[in-house]
């Protein structure tokens, strides 16, 4: 006998001698649990000289499929019109460079075979340890959120939904000296933390606004939040902090005739009302994108910065409403709704993205990342 040949019965026949046919029945019909991402490429139905575990597939379906770890019946040659053999599966011609296959060929994906736990370990710790049970690798539970774990050598990361992710503002866990408060979100409206992990405030000058006519804000230093002051009564002189010389009105200092609807000397309009929503503002002063005043019919948002994919953008239009909007522009963060920001959970990889907005170049998501597609 050849080595070849060797090889190749014991191909044949390792699926029958690792599991009774009951068993490669369950496996046949059952979804694959672990390995998310296998940590390296066993040989298909050969043991691994390491462990000893295998990746197998059942009656009718010989062949695993190395690079897409799914189990295939189709030999060359059997492939019909229209599909090119690759790796034991039948592809589409389009589908030849991606790992999509034709279900006519496919099976539930290979599992694998073992006989020990260490044969199951996939080396990632928040994903839970896997054990072997009944010959099979099973996979364990994943640690809870926050819990610390090395993302790469000498870099100390936390768990995130199963996985080891680097230590992050807006991770949900406070990481001194860099953050005084972390709490996972990118909401600034009320909220005491900041996006850049520091507090709102922890002094009374943290709030002060320099509008005199809405009284004096104070900082609640238990809850690092700015307490308004009272506003002045309507016609009390004022002088703001950019020079303007005036009464109060609505809380704010304006020049002494604004809101007689009357176009004074210094003003660029005067409505005569007290909405700051129009194209007027209180203060006589044209409703522009960026002054933190929403004009309504003409503005989405304005949160008053010059900040792209904060939730509002430059221009005053939300940053997504949807996560196609997200992955169109270039970012494969699902889109979160409330802040209407794409900072939610990143699609599957090979989701389509926009990178260089060129329709002609095709890029997909990786790892939550837009990029080229080889």
């Amino acid at each position: 006998m050849t080595l070849a040949s060797g090889r190749r019965g014991l191909r044949r026949v390792l699926p029958r001698l690792i599991l009774p046919p009951s068993a490669l029945l369950w496996c046949a019909c059952s979804a694959l649990s672990y390995f998310e991402s296998a940590p390296r490429e066993l040989p298909c139905n050969v043991p691994d000289d390491q462990t000893g575990a295998a990746r197998i597939c059942p009656e009718g379906f010989p062949w695993c499929s190395c690079s897409s770890e799914r189990c295939a019946r189709a030999a060359p040659g059997e492939c019909e019109t229209g599909f090119a053999h690759k790796d034991g599966t039948c592809l589409s011609l389009e589908e030849t460079g991606s790992l999509h296959s034709s279900s006519r060929y496919n099976h539930p994906a290979c599992r694998i075979a073992c006989s020990r736990n260490i044969e199951c370990d996939d080396g990632a710790a928040c994903n839970g340890g896997e054990s072997c049970s009944g010959g099979l690798c099973s996979g364990g539970s994943s640690l809870p959120d926050n819990t610390s774990c090395a993302f790469k050598e000498e870099i100390e990361g936390s768990c995130r939904r199963g996985t080891c992710a680097p230590l992050t503002c807006g991770d949900a866990r406070v990481d001194p000296p860099d953050e005084q408060c972390d709490d996972g979100n990118k909401d600034n409206e009320g909220d005491a933390c900041m996006n850049d992990c520091t507090w709102r405030c922890s002094s009374d000058a943290d709030c002060n606004d320099d509008e005199p006519c809405n009284g004096f804000e104070q900082c609640d230093a238990g809850l690092h939040l700015c307490m308004p002051g009272s506003s002045q009564p309507t016609g009390v002189s004022c002088s703001s902090r950019v020079g303007v010389v005036g009464k109060c009105r609505a809380g704010r200092c304006v020049l002494e005739h604004c809101g007689n609807r009357i176009l004074d000397e210094g003003e660029e309009c005067d409505d005569g009302n007290a909405s700051d929503n129009d194209g007027c503002l209180l203060d006589c002063v044209k409703n522009r994108c960026g002054d933190g005043f929403v004009w309504a019919g003409n503005e989405e948002c304005d949160d008053g910065n010059s900040v792209d994919h904060d939730g509002c953008d430059v221009d005053c239009r939300w940053n997504c409403l949807t996560d196609e909007q997200c992955r169109m522009s270039g970012r494969c963060g699902g889109c979160d709704r409330a802040a209407h920001a794409c900072t939610g959970p990143p699609p599957p990889d090979g989701e389509e993205c926009d990178l260089d907005g060129d329709p002609a170049t095709r890029e997909a998501c990786a790892g939550g990342v837009c990029t080229a597609a080889e």
